[in-house]
């Protein structure tokens, strides 16, 4: 049978209705098809918790020695100086490691950037339990924190996030970095024991990087951050063919750069005073409490 619009061909696979190349699945099917996959804000933030566990655990190694540190310098017969010193280390290893962590998070993918933050983490702080002189517990806190989780986090929090759900995502490394230092100094303060307080962290670093085994990076991770790159460096290049040396030699990098590292020094400067102010503070009561 047939019609001007319609054909019926019950043995033939060659006849469909309206044409050969008619889409005979249903308007609600094809239209579902079409669309991006609809993801809610709990699912994304259950997502991103593998990313989140480790800014938490690294920013909690952070603080740990806060409240710790002029005592332990103290004990040891040390100048006060030193307690900026080691803290300057380590926020400057903090400044340094986040952008290249972040990069190795890029080109190797945010698992293997956590797993290597997790397991570097967990080993320095061993080392920073025992014993040694200042300058070297200096250079153990900064290539501690040269291996951290920030830039991997970050990345998987992104990859994870949707731009529905983004703005609400990308607040999510601060809540585990305060979170972390709320934590951090209450361990340090609760222990009342530095090389507790280390063996502390690494088990919980080491224990993060376990349960972060199991876990895979968010679907499509890799594609999305590759066309993110590509796109930005096109655009900064003006749409012409980029290369990494296109981003050391523009300006706005080498501004980046120093302002992280003047923040880092900065911040040595600052945990340098409080330090010394610390430890006078903690003579003038032991002191007083000696004379009671």
């Amino acid at each position: 049978r047939t019609q001007a619009n319609d054909t019926f061909c019950p043995t033939s696979r060659h006849c469909t209705p309206r044409g050969l190349f008619a889409d005979t699945r249903s308007p609600t099917l094809s239209g579902a098809m079409s669309q991006p996959e609809q993801t809610t804000l709990l699912h994304e933030i259950f997502t991103a918790l593998p990313g989140i566990l480790p800014i938490f655990i690294d920013l909690l190694g952070v603080s740990v020695v806060l409240p710790l540190l002029p005592v332990y310098v103290n004990s040891l017969g040390e100048s006060a100086t030193w307690v900026g010193a080691v803290l300057a280390g380590q926020f400057i290893g903090q400044a340094i490691g986040t952008p290249l962590m972040g990069a190795f998070a890029d080109r190797y993918g945010p698992k293997k950037a956590l797993l290597a933050a997790m397991i570097g983490n967990g080993v320095f702080f061993i080392i920073s339990a025992f014993e040694m002189p200042m300058i070297a517990l200096v250079f153990v806190r900064l290539f501690g924190a040269l291996s951290n989780a920030t830039g991997g986090g970050q990345k998987w929090i992104i990859d994870a996030s949707s731009p529905k759900h983004r703005d609400v995502m990308l607040t999510l490394p601060m809540a585990a970095v305060l979170l972390g230092f709320l934590v951090g100094a209450a361990i340090g303060g609760v222990t009342g024991s530095w090389s507790l307080s280390c063996y502390i962290t690494a088990g919980l670093s080491i224990l993060a990087g376990i349960v972060l085994l199991p876990f895979k990076e968010p679907k499509d991770a890799a594609a999305r951050a590759q066309t993110r790159a590509e796109e930005s460096l096109k655009a900064a290049a003006g749409n012409k063919t980029a290369t990494v040396s296109d981003g050391f030699r523009s300006l706005g990098f080498w501004l980046a750069s120093a302002a992280v590292f003047g923040g880092g020094l900065v911040m040595g400067a600052m945990t340098t005073l409080a330090g010394i102010v610390l430890v006078n503070v903690y003579e003038e009561v032991r002191n007083v409490v000696s004379h009671v």
